[in-house]
């Protein structure tokens, strides 16, 4: 569920990082504990924040009241930059998941920050560019492939990120990332569990064979 690439990361924080101690008046770190709204879907979006430390989710909620999961996202993250630009309201609402370290500053500083440093609005393009790129791929994954398939590559990618093929990941969590139904994805899971591809538990999913995981996938891309 990553939104911005490793590298781009730790290039933005570092820019972030020396404009906090050149400029201290106009950004400011701030504390944030966990269930705390940054941005609520639907309103004017007046300030930009940038994740130092912790965890966000960005997350889009239907007329129903349900909720689409965007992404979970950490350090690096920057959120609230483009409805300063485009002066829309917010699209999603962004939640704090557990007690963070943010930096937060103004739509005038956003504006001079880009005018005065070249680097820094290139860096921004480069983050906007790649987010695109996420959401094009995952929009064509969804109208291209079925749910079990996108249910499966997402279990994979996650195992990837983090280098081990024991992940915790909810069943509402998928539900909500792939905008389903936690009955959908319980179906699929047992399936795949039936098929020895997963073990699922309660609290986590741990991938049986990776070849195995692989030869299913292939199986809808050729």
């Amino acid at each position: 569920m990553e939104t911005i690439k490793p590298k781009l990361t730790q290039e933005f924080l570092s820019v972030v990082e020396r404009r906090i101690r050149n400029n201290p008046n106009q950004i400011q770190e701030k504390p944030f504990s966990a269930g705390e709204l940054l941005i609520k879907q639907g309103d004017d979006s007046q300030k930009i924040f940038v994740i130092l430390k912790g965890k966000i989710k960005i997350y889009y909620s239907t007329l129903k009241g349900d909720e689409y999961l965007l992404a979970i996202a950490g350090p690096g993250e920057l959120v609230g930059e483009v409805e300063i630009l485009t002066g829309e309201k917010s699209v999603c609402s962004v939640e704090v998941l557990m007690d963070s370290r943010i930096v937060v500053f103004g739509k005038n500083t956003y504006k001079r920050w880009l005018q005065e440093e070249p680097d820094f609005a290139l860096l921004i393009n480069q983050i906007l560019c790649y987010r695109l790129q996420k959401i094009s791929a995952r929009a064509a994954v969804h109208l291209t492939y079925p749910l079990e398939y996108s249910v499966l590559k997402l279990i994979k990618e996650s195992a990837l990120k983090k280098s081990s093929q024991t992940i915790k990941f909810s069943k509402n969590e998928i539900a909500n990332y792939l905008g389903t139904s936690i009955r959908s994805i319980n179906r699929i899971l047992k399936n795949l569990h039936k098929q020895r591809l997963l073990l699922v538990s309660t609290k986590e999913i741990k991938i049986l064979s990776m070849d195995f995981v692989d030869k299913f996938l292939s199986i809808h891309e050729n």
